[in-house]
């Protein structure tokens, strides 16, 4: 697996577990807008960005600031791998 597919698919774990099947939509989004990529092309070094965006995104979504800051520090966590 690529350090790529990687990075996607463990986001897309993460995100799971606060927006279920709508994660893999809304990843995508973060990543094909902001980010200007598409899902294979993101890097480590897009990790810190992205997880800004979809901390954006989730705290509208959500008003649980908690639970926003949570699945945030868990994407940065990946820079980590």
């Amino acid at each position: 697996m690529l350090a790529t597919d990687l990075y996607y698919n463990r986001i897309i774990s993460i995100l799971e577990d606060y927006l279920g099947p709508a994660a893999g939509r809304f990843a995508n989004r973060q990543v094909m807008t902001y980010l200007k990529k598409t899902p294979d092309q993101l890097e480590r070094r897009d990790l810190q960005m992205l997880a800004i965006r979809i901390r954006s995104g989730l705290v509208v979504l959500t008003k649980d600031e908690q639970t926003v800051n949570e699945a945030y520090q868990r994407i940065l966590s990946l820079g980590d791998l």
